[in-house]
């Protein structure tokens, strides 16, 4: 905000206003001061011109520190607004956010996420996956590191050493070639659930590598992700204690099509095929206590969450 002083063009009622908050210099009228002066005489009339003075530099000083609190806090916003992305509560792909869950979601610029301090890992994960996104010729670096948007502190690369467990993503790496910095993102460990390497590199990558066949051939879809969280769970690592899931699930929509569908998938080895593991995103939603899309009208959300249609999503209508 600037600091310039307001010219003398503004309204009468808008410096009272100002005066009022604090931000205006005192009313001091200039036929009173110039005849306090002249008519009180000596030393008293000194003393009164002084306490104006004094009241004039007090008034001064307060707006000066008003402003450059004022400007801080801009300065402030704008860089977290620069560093974030424009999402908010009303983002289209995003659960349901309680008011009680708003101060533990992070917003990095290509993801949202829940964290769970108890759990040390998302709760969930969220983006808008588009075509773009994957076109890209950003290479893996592996730089797993703790999220520092975190306000209670995420898990760290220790936490899984020597633990048996991937690192596994839940945002994964593979959907955000388009820049070193998207890829980059994706290896906050607050991006990070403890996973086996059997189920991390088998049933769970071939989800993933689905969801991307459908971004590069429908051009946009909604993505949310995420392990089931629930007490009693094993941990690892001595610092964070970080909890190992059972299961993972992942919901997409199609905002186009208005084409819904949803996994959960067991934290092992699996021999059976990805449309196997479907779900009404209705029991995903039981299962996890959250609630996917609320954005969409209720008749068509309603009618998306109760069906699995598996044609939709694996298999090519022959055009007749």
């Amino acid at each position: 905000m600037a600091t310039t002083p307001r010219k003398k063009t503004y309204a009468k009622k808008t410096r009272e206003k100002r005066a009022k908050a604090g931000w205006g210099l005192p009313k001091i009228n200039l036929r009173t001061l110039f005849y306090g002066t002249t008519f009180a005489g000596g030393f008293g009339g000194f003393g009164w011109l002084t306490g104006c003075y004094n009241q004039v530099s007090e008034g001064a000083a307060n707006l000066k520190n008003k402003t450059e609190q004022v400007i801080g806090n801009a300065n402030k916003n704008g860089r977290q607004d620069n560093d974030k992305p424009s999402q908010d509560d009303n983002s289209p792909e995003l659960p349901a956010i309680p008011k009680k869950d708003r101060d533990n979601v992070v917003r990095h610029k290509y993801y949202t996420l829940l964290y769970n301090e108890k759990h040390e890992q998302a709760q969930w994960v969220a983006y808008k996956l588009e075509k773009k996104l994957l076109n890209g010729v950003a290479k893996r670096k592996d730089n797993f590191r703790p999220d520092p948007d975190v306000p209670t502190q995420s898990a760290t690369p220790a936490d899984y050493r020597d633990s048996g467990y991937d690192r596994g993503h839940i945002a994964p790496a593979g959907d955000f070639k388009i820049s070193a910095e998207a890829m980059s993102e994706t290896f906050f460990m607050s991006n990070m659930s403890p996973q086996l390497h059997v189920f991390n590199a088998g049933i769970w990558e071939q989800l993933e590598s689905k969801v991307r066949d459908w971004a590069q051939n429908r051009g946009t879809v909604y993505v949310v992700a995420g392990p089931l969280l629930q007490d009693g769970l094993p941990t690892i690592g001595k610092a964070n204690k970080v909890s190992v899931p059972k299961e993972y699930f992942k919901v997409v929509l199609d905002p186009e099509k208005k084409q819904m569908i949803g996994f959960i998938m067991q934290n092992r080895q699996s021999f059976k095929q990805v449309p196997t593991y479907a779900l009404t995103v209705d029991e995903i939603e039981k299962r996890t206590g959250l609630d996917f899309f609320p954005y969409l009208p209720d008749s068509i959300e309603d009618k998306l969450e109760s069906q699995v249609k598996i044609d939709d999503w694996f298999f090519d209508k022959k055009k007749k």
